[in-house]
C-alpha cells in the first residue's frame, strides 16, 4: 500500500551514515495516497513490487496483510470509495470499498 510517512523520524536521514541507529520517542505515523477512481476516491493497492514499478508508483509503501487493512478502512469511515488493486496496470482491478470490507 502506497503511503506518504508524516512522522518527522526520517527528516535528517540523509546525513545518517551506514550502520547509524536512528530513534525517536515520536511514534511512526503515515496515511495513505489515495487515487481518482470511476466511483471516487480509491485507496491503491499492490499485489507485487513489479506491479509498482509498472504502474509508475515510486513511493513509500508497506506491506500490510489486507485483514488488517480492512480494520483500518472500517474506522476511517467514507474517506475512500473503493480499493484499487494494482491501479494503472495490466493486471487491475477496482471494487467498491462495502464490497472489500464484506469480504472480511
Amino acid at each position: 500500500m502506497p503511503i506518504e510517512v508524516t512522522s518527522s523520524i526520517f527528516d535528517n536521514i540523509e546525513n545518517a551514515k551506514v550502520g547509524d541507529t536512528i530513534e525517536s520517542e515520536e511514534p511512526f505515523r503515515f496515511k495513505t495516497i489515495a487515487i481518482n477512481g470511476p466511483a471516487g476516491k480509491a485507496i491503491p493497492l499492490f499485489t507485487s513490487k513489479e506491479r509498482m514499478e509498472e504502474a509508475g508508483a515510486n513511493v513509500s509503501c508497506i506491506a500490510i496483510f489486507t485483514e488488517d487493512l480492512a480494520g483500518m478502512l472500517k474506522q476511517t469511515g467514507d474517506d475512500y470509495n473503493e480499493v484499487a488493486i494494482n491501479p494503472f496496470t495490466t493486471k487491475s482491478l477496482g471494487m467498491p470499498l462495502e464490497g472489500f470490507l464484506n469480504i472480511f
